[in-house]
């Protein structure tokens, strides 16, 4: 509730009439920017905390399942077997996170940088406004963000749903941590889902405006981040195919890893890795 400020009026008596202006003060100003920051402080401890959650869920089932195929890998190029490309998958993935100076930790901390800025900023700034206008642009908010994170999502499940993702094994290590989601889901997957969880997501803002403000301002960074993901994984395909063609060409597992482990060491190889084979 704003403060008031006394100013003394000089009646034509003379006399000093005292009436009540109503001001928003300084003071009261730093009080709601202290509010709404620990508000979005609180909020965006409770985003972290559910994708930790889904984390938690996610992972172990992908990091079981890739190191199970590490050790099988192994043990088949210590027999003499054929080589086969998934048996580089994660020298494929590291070469290829190299390449594309993998950013994920930075994303991570922007995305959870941008939440709380659309949880506190969003808040201090609409605080003047009513219940309804809040609820209409937490729900409003909530929507765009959610379709910023559905339609770059898209984009790296659409390389997911490439033949040679399963064929070399580089879909072990790209996974979405939302567990809603199967690790690797196919673009009909997502739009199905997703047309759920925006209407759900859009609802529940309306009644918890801050989640929806939070969203969107999350979603450049998780755009981002998905657009990086997708980028990643393309150029691990492409390093795929070179090493089938290095293993068509009678190379030896040494010579492959060698050449994988020193791909990306500079950003001027990889433009020449598709000729470049000695």
């Amino acid at each position: 509730m704003a403060e008031q400020e006394q100013n003394p009026i000089t009646t034509e008596a003379n006399e000093v009439e005292i009436i009540n202006i109503p001001t928003n003060t300084r003071r009261q100003v730093i009080k709601d920017a202290f509010k709404w920051a620990g508000i979005g402080a609180g909020w965006t401890g409770l985003f972290t905390a559910i994708n930790v959650a889904g984390a938690a869920i996610q992972e172990p089932k992908v990091i079981s399942k890739a190191t199970e195929q590490e050790q099988e890998a192994t043990k088949a190029i210590e027999s003499g077997e054929k080589l086969q490309t998934k048996f580089f998958a994660r020298d494929i993935v590291e070469a290829s996170s190299r390449i594309t100076s993998d950013t994920t930790v930075e994303n991570l901390s922007l995305i959870i940088s941008g939440w709380f800025a659309g949880t506190a900023v969003g808040g201090f700034l609409l605080r003047n406004h009513s219940k309804l206008f809040n609820s209409i642009v937490g729900s409003t908010t909530a929507v765009g963000g959610k379709t910023v994170d559905v339609a770059s999502t898209l984009v790296f499940a659409t390389k997911m749903n490439d033949p040679r993702f399963k064929e070399y094994n580089v879909g072990l290590y790209f996974n979405e941590v939302n567990p809603l989601f199967s690790p690797n889901p196919s673009p009909e997957e997502v739009i199905t889902k997703s047309l759920f969880l925006i209407a759900l997501i859009g609802l529940s803002s309306f009644r918890f405006p801050a989640f929806g403000r939070g969203y969107l301002g999350a979603s450049p960074a998780i755009l981002k981040n998905n657009l990086e993901v997708a980028h990643t994984i393309g150029t691990a395909l492409e390093l795929g195919d070179q090493v089938k063609s290095l293993i068509e060409q009678g190379r030896d597992a040494n010579y492959i890893k060698n050449y994988l482990q020193h791909t990306g060491e500079n950003q001027s190889q990889f433009k020449d890795i598709k000729t470049n084979t000695d």
